[in-house]
């Protein structure tokens, strides 16, 4: 099966929040919110990892405007306690492999200020590339 890209624009809805995965590897999941011209926002859970999560981490201010191209992941999640009564849902999230704030401001870096290991170079080109962990 083909990775599906995602590429968006949007603002970061609260501040992000590092954390570690039980193999150490650092991951930033923030929630987006991309507008519409015809509606509400769209709002995506988009999750960064390792050193690119942390180059990103200390400036992902809630507002931030941020731009991002990643993969689309679908989570699946059941409901209830009751197998009789339980109801499944799928939940989709992307899983960045490029991310940069877009708006200039001089407490936001640009890509070109990150950390060398935040741009990851050649680019990565699927989950496995970037050493995330499945669930």
């Amino acid at each position: 099966m083909t990775d599906q890209r995602f590429e968006g624009i949007g603002r970061l809805g609260k501040d992000g929040i590092l954390a570690y995965t039980q193999s150490g590897r650092a991951q930033l999941d923030i929630t987006v919110a991309i507008d519409s011209t015809d509606g509400p926002a769209l709002w995506i859970k988009v999750v960064l990892g390792g050193p690119l999560a942390e180059a990103i981490a200390p400036h992902a201010k809630r507002g931030a405007l941020l731009s991002f191209t990643g993969v689309i992941v679908a989570r699946e999640r059941t409901f209830g306690r009751d197998p009789k009564t339980n109801h499944t849902c799928q939940r989709w999230e992307i899983h960045a492999l490029e991310a940069e704030f877009v708006e200039r401001d001089s407490k936001i870096p640009a890509r070109a200020d990150l950390p060398h290991a935040a741009i990851e170079e050649p680019r990565a080109n699927s989950l496995e590339d970037v050493g995330y962990e499945r669930r």
